[in-house]
């Protein structure tokens, strides 16, 4: 499932442009500005916001690490180890 969700996710920033018109920096902007959502959500207690700002900033994670030619798996599997 998960691989299947990475690749819909790689599509989708694909089908709009975003993987030619993006960069890795503009990608971790982007999940900056997700932590902050999180911070504002936990703030809030809002369950629904936590979940909705945590997957926006794995959607960030995984297009640039697409954009910098970088695997997901590859990377939480070094960090695990």
């Amino acid at each position: 499932m998960l691989n299947t969700l990475i690749a819909d996710v790689i599509q989708w920033a694909e089908d709009r442009c975003i993987l030619e018109e993006s960069t890795v920096e503009d990608q971790a902007k982007k999940t900056m500005e997700e932590l902050i959502e999180l911070f504002i959500a936990f703030d809030k207690r809002d369950h629904m916001g936590e979940i909705d700002a945590y997957g926006d900033i794995l959607v960030t994670l995984i297009i640039g690490m697409e954009i910098n030619g970088v695997d997901m798996r590859e990377c939480l599997g070094h960090a695990y180890s």
